[in-house]
């Protein structure tokens, strides 16, 4: 959580994700808890990209 806060770009990807899939598929507000360790690897992965490219 640290380091996502220090680097804000980490978080953008994983947020647009659970926002567009919170509006297209509403239902899935009660399996948050699922949800929560997919968010944590598409953050994990989009910093993986953006360190790659020399942008973190």
């Amino acid at each position: 959580m640290v380091y996502v806060s220090k680097n804000w770009k980490i978080s953008v990807a994983p947020l647009l994700f659970m926002v567009i899939l919170f509006l297209l598929v509403p239902s899935l507000s009660g399996s948050v808890g699922v949800l929560v360790p997919v968010g944590a690897l598409i953050a994990i992965g989009s910093a993986r990209f953006l360190y790659k490219n020399g942008k973190l």
